[in-house]
């Protein structure tokens, strides 16, 4: 099982609602690997994001809601480990 960001966490990152709907998607999916189930998918439709992205710096795998800005709070994967960030702020993060 992994951790999931809580209530609080997704209703100031996303409001209320949105907040919400995401924390069901998540724990509609919390003992399977965030990597492989449909998690993000739900959150990108929840999200009207444009797909799931990926990428591999320093290691690290990093998927995501692409909501068309580098800069935007969007929903990601890093290690397996679900984090609410921008796709851009893990990147500087992992670069240091």
């Amino acid at each position: 099982m992994y951790s999931i960001p809580s209530l609080k966490t997704l209703t100031s990152a996303f409001g209320a609602e949105t907040g919400c709907a995401l924390r069901i998607a998540l724990e509609t999916y919390r003992e399977r690997n965030p990597w492989k189930n449909p998690s993000l998918l739900a959150a990108n439709g929840i999200l009207d994001g444009y797909g799931i992205e990926g990428f591999t710096i320093g290691g690290k795998s990093v998927r995501y809601v692409n909501l068309g800005e580098t800069y935007q709070t969007t929903l990601c994967v890093v290690n397996g480990k679900l984090r609410v960030s921008s796709w851009g702020d893990i990147v500087e993060t992992l670069e240091r």
